[in-house]
């Protein structure tokens, strides 16, 4: 019975070291599982990787990997709390819609990942009489989310091959005071962040070009 106060403390004391910042030879391994939860985090959210640029994308990820480490040791599905954890931080109110996008992402990795299943064969349901008693179950891959922002436009906006062809015609979704954002394309692809990173210098016109309408 004594040896169990013991695995306790050691539990205890394991895990308060994993917290703390490595140092020497220990912080190699540490930066690895980092390097990983970047590189993962950069599969998954790749649409919000483009909105904040690579740059800041890393410094976002970095942190967000430090405050929530991962959980399982297979990381092809890490960073289900991103969505939750983007909208708590302090500059968020500049990219309202970016953890709905976040989300949007999240659903399609789960959607990728979820098990197989057979199709209904509705030839069976020819001969049902009552359809009122039918019960059918949405497929594993099925996922919904409500959405109080353009999320879903703009991630099929920035999606590598788009789904059909984008009408660039805007259309307001909803009533009420809209932004609309102007960004400018370079020759070599580089596009403009939605928040340009703080240099010395004192360049600060490299942000997208922000104009504000209102929808009645």
């Amino acid at each position: 019975m004594e040896a169990w106060p013991l695995l306790l403390e050691f539990q205890q004391d394991f895990a308060a070291a994993i917290g703390e910042p490595a140092a020497g030879a220990m912080s190699v391994y540490r930066n690895t599982v980092l390097s990983g939860c970047v590189d993962a985090l950069r599969a998954n959210y790749q649409v919000v990787e483009q909105i904040l640029g690579s740059e800041m994308f890393e410094a976002v990820a970095v942190e967000f990997a430090a405050q929530c480490p991962p959980r399982r040791p297979v990381l092809a599905l890490y960073g289900s709390r991103f969505p939750d954890w983007l909208e708590g931080q302090s500059w968020f109110r500049e990219l309202p819609y970016l953890s709905q996008v976040a989300r949007i992402e999240r659903l399609h990795v789960e959607s990728l990942f979820a098990a197989d299943v057979i199709p209904a064969d509705m030839s069976a349901l020819k001969d049902v009489e009552d359809w009122r008693a039918i019960s059918l179950p949405l497929h594993s891959a099925a996922r919904f989310a409500w959405l109080t922002t353009p999320a879903l436009s703009i991630w099929f906006a920035h999606r590598e091959t788009p789904v059909g062809e984008l009408d660039f015609e805007w259309q307001a979704e909803g009533v009420g005071r809209k932004t609309l954002r102007a960004r400018a394309t370079d020759a070599a692809g580089n596009v403009q962040p939605d928040v340009p990173p703080w240099n010395r210098i004192g360049y600060g016109n490299n942000a997208i070009e922000i104009s504000y309408v209102e929808v009645r």
